[in-house]
């Protein structure tokens, strides 16, 4: 999905997006878990930040656009 791209309204956009990661996800499952204690915790990190990132910005342009609460905090 082209995250930076996608001008859907943002509630289809996240949809979209969580339906796909989590395919890919349950797909991949025992890759991840024959890898994941290998991993050093702050290389992974760096590597889902620009991630997270992107649907921080997602989430904040629903808020503006009213389609996510703004009451609550992001994280």
């Amino acid at each position: 999905m082209g995250l930076r791209r996608d001008r859907s309204p943002a509630d289809e956009a996240l949809d979209r997006l969580l339906r796909e990661q989590w395919y890919l996800m349950e797909r991949n499952r025992s890759l991840r878990n024959n890898v994941v204690g290998d991993l050093d915790p702050q290389w992974l990190r760096q590597r889902h930040d620009p991630i997270l990132q992107r649907v921080e910005q997602l989430i904040a342009r629903g808020g503006e656009d009213g389609a996510f609460r703004t009451d609550l905090p992001l994280l």
